[in-house]
């Protein structure tokens, strides 16, 4: 073949070659988790860069540019040979094909510099397309795959035919073979037939590469039903299990109740007896059974505030209103910013009651009663927030977090205080978290205790 009529030859393939090298490399880049697009893509630009050295030779110089074309010619067979194996989920041949290109670059390496003729070349060449190519064939060969049926077909189509003619090509280039088969007539046939290949090839990637997106797709999709009924099910004990909590806390309150109820009677009646107890005794006694009517209140209080929780009566209620019941309720002197005049907030307004009273409740217990507490109303960013301030030890930072939780009290309460049962801001928390809103601690000297609740919205869109 003709110097002239090889560059052309040249030229149509890396033609033929460059839409699908950039077809695969979009698809490598849109799906970088799969290695298949990531080997194909590459393979195929090898290739490309190749024939494109072929058909340019003033790129390089003419040795350092017929050693680069050749070795990324069996470079672009062993990634798309790669591409094949991770496609069908095979394993490697061991290593095999790793050491096939080295060998393969190996012995282009040493007859361009030491047997550097046209056809010795050409026998090189052709004898790692042969190699890759047969392995293609026999790794398809193998798969199990049910879902790239046509894939597979057109993979051992192009592989064996890939193998023909590159091994036509390969005797014609030996002299043994002289007058048999003619490198001026395969050359041509095997290059024609390059051309032909790359786009049945290119085809039968993109057709398995769609299966794989396909096969991923409906891994996602069943992993994610596998999750969904997961959490179902997990949801289903959730409710199962809260609901099993929540009869025994209220079968446990009402046993609690029981004995507490005697225990206050007793002592309300020991109160009454006409026998004459000292001073110490005399107060001891009614702080008990004040202890004891306090824990009362708090389980029916608690009781209550659930039954309040499960069917809440949202309503508006104006902010000074808030302030109004405050003051008549408790005697506390309240502060209000003048623009919350007209705001209201969108919620259960027994709630809020119950939240805004175990606050001040709190403060007056731990203080020194409703001359040392204070209640402030501002707002910001579109929340309400009511602020109670006492004058009592205040609690300590390392508790802040902690008071909210179910029956805490803290360490340094005195036996004198009236501690109560824990419960007080354990609901405003829950009465707080109801409402999209949040109760916390701002300070210990002074104690403040802050009740945050969104503002309810003008346009109406929070009902």
């Amino acid at each position: 073949m003709t110097e002239e009529l090889y560059l052309r030859f040249a030229a149509l393939l890396a033609a033929a070659l460059l839409v699908p090298s950039v077809t695969f490399a979009m698809f490598a880049v849109a799906h970088r988790d799969m290695p298949f697009w990531r080997y194909a893509s590459a393979g195929m630009f090898l290739i490309f860069v190749a024939s494109a050295l072929s058909a340019i030779r003033d790129v390089l110089p003419g040795l350092l540019s017929l050693t680069v074309s050749n070795l990324l010619v069996g470079a672009g067979y062993y990634l798309n040979l790669k591409s094949v194996l991770s496609i069908y989920q095979l394993t490697n041949w061991r290593r095999l094909d790793e050491a096939a290109l080295i060998i393969y670059g190996a012995a282009v390496i040493i007859v361009i510099i030491f047997f550097n003729t046209y056809e010795n070349r050409v026998v090189v060449v052709c004898i790692g397309i042969v190699f890759f190519s047969t392995a293609f064939g026999l790794s398809v060969y193998r798969s199990v795959a049910k879902d790239m049926r046509l894939g597979r077909l057109m993979l051992m189509g192009f592989s064996t035919a890939n193998v023909i003619f590159a091994a036509a090509r390969l005797l014609s280039a030996t002299p043994m073979t002289d007058g048999l088969f003619l490198l001026r007539i395969w050359d041509p046939v095997f290059f024609i037939w390059s051309i032909a290949a790359t786009f049945l090839f290119a085809l039968a990637q993109f057709i398995n590469g769609n299966a794989i997106i396909q096969r991923e797709n409906l891994k996602a999709l069943q992993e994610a039903k596998r999750r969904l009924e997961h959490e179902k099910e997990l949801s289903i004990q959730l409710a199962m299990a809260n609901e099993e909590q929540q009869n025994l806390q209220k079968l446990l309150l009402h046993e609690f109740k029981r004995p507490l109820a005697a225990i206050q009677a007793a002592l309300q009646a020991q109160s009454s007896k006409d026998a004459v107890l000292d001073q110490s005794k005399a107060l001891r006694l009614d702080a008990l059974t004040a202890q004891a009517t306090e824990y009362l209140e708090g389980i029916s209080q608690y009781q209550d505030v659930a039954e309040l929780f499960a069917e809440p009566n949202w309503s508006h209620l104006p902010v000074v209103q808030i302030a109004r019941d405050i003051t008549t309720k408790w005697g506390v002197e309240v502060s209000s910013e003048p623009a919350l005049a007209f705001q209201e907030l969108r919620c259960d307004p027994l709630l809020v009651d119950i939240a805004i009273s175990n606050l001040i409740e709190n403060a007056q217990k731990f203080g020194s009663g409703a001359q040392g507490v204070s209640v402030r109303i501002g707002s910001v960013g579109g929340n309400v927030q009511i602020d109670v301030e006492d004058d009592g030890p205040g609690i300590p930072k390392a508790e802040w977090s902690k008071v909210w939780r179910k029956f805490y009290k803290l360490d340094d309460e005195t036996p004198s205080a009236l501690t109560g049962c824990g419960l007080g801001l354990h609901v405003v928390d829950q009465v707080a978290r109801a409402h999209e809103g949040a109760a916390y601690v701002v300070s210990d000297k002074p104690s403040i205790i802050r009740l945050e609740l969104p503002l309810a919205r003008e346009d109406g869109a929070d009902g």
